[in-house]
């Protein structure tokens, strides 16, 4: 386990996970972040990780930036859809 390596899959994890945000383009970017989160979690296990907090915290932006694309779709074809 590099330690340094795991750090800095953590961190950008998070940077992922905070462009995911982005409504539809961001999408690209939250599956990059739960890759970093899987590899990372798969390089430590339940071993220690001093970036923990950034790599949970990149996990839940990750998912949080699907759920805004998936809101945005659907208030986009809800608008479309009212409009005669």
């Amino acid at each position: 386990m590099n330690k340094i390596r795991v750090i800095e899959q953590s961190v950008g994890c998070q940077s992922f996970g905070a462009w995911s945000l982005v409504p539809v383009i961001g999408v690209g970017f939250a599956i990059a972040a739960m890759r970093r989160y899987w590899r990372v979690r798969a390089e430590v296990g339940d071993g220690w990780n001093p970036a923990r907090p950034q790599l949970i915290r990149g996990a839940i932006l990750a998912w949080t930036g699907v759920i805004v694309t998936l809101a945005t779709i659907t208030f986009v074809a809800l608008l479309i859809g009212l409009t005669p």
